[in-house]
């Protein structure tokens, strides 16, 4: 069975994770969370690998995570997936916070395919990717699981407080997605998040995390 490749980008600016997910027998590769608008990283390293059937997965809706989902677009022909409130918050400068974040008014398409619209799941490169609805950060927040790799974004951070008091953030719903995640996936797991560095689930205590919900 070929193993999977994760190749980690940190996107312009904020300092989040992008991630490259790719496969050495397969010419598709799945780009996670792209905000490198300015560098254009991630379009280098396609290019340089010959990938050219790309797909774009959005964790959440938040500026710092898809900065760079339209030259991937313009770029490649990427089409992106997400949670139908992600896709609908992306067109809105007050819902994806790039108002706030750069004091420029950014509006991002809607996404080709609705997670919900696909019953959370797509066939990519002979594999399953599996889209885990965990609202708590923001409403549109969802978890990306393939093979045994889980993609968070801010939903699940090690040893980082899970921001829940910007607009649309929900204290309560967080907990019940952070367990979600915490009883559903093998400890063995492991977890790309979208800010530092990558984790077996087994290292994510639930104790702390649970407690260092930020409100």
């Amino acid at each position: 069975m070929t193993m999977l490749s994760v190749t980690p980008i940190i996107n312009d600016l904020f300092a989040s994770c992008a991630y490259i997910v790719s496969r050495a027998d397969c010419l598709q590769a799945l780009v996670i969370d792209p905000a490198d608008d300015a560098s254009g990283h991630i379009a280098a390293f396609l290019r340089e690998h010959a990938l050219s059937d790309i797909f774009i997965a959005l964790t959440h809706e938040h500026f710092d995570h898809i900065a760079g989902v339209e030259r991937l677009r313009q770029q490649f022909g990427a089409q992106v997936v997400c949670s139908r409130a992600c896709s609908e918050s992306i067109g809105r400068p007050e819902k994806n916070f790039s108002r706030y974040l750069t004091g420029i008014d950014r509006i991002f398409g809607p996404s080709d395919l609705i997670c919900e619209e696909v019953s959370n799941a797509i066939d990519w490169c002979d594999e399953r990717i599996e889209f885990v609805p965990t609202p708590g950060h923001s409403p549109g927040s969802v978890c990306i699981a393939v093979c045994n790799a889980l993609f968070t974004g801010d939903t699940l951070i090690k040893d980082l407080r899970t921001v829940t008091k910007l607009p649309g953030g929900n204290r309560t719903g967080l907990r019940k997605s952070i367990n979600l995640l915490l009883t559903r996936f093998p400890a063995a797991t492991m977890v790309y998040p979208g800010h530092g560095e990558p984790f077996r689930l087994s290292q994510a205590d639930r104790e702390v995390i649970l407690g260092n919900i930020k409100s």
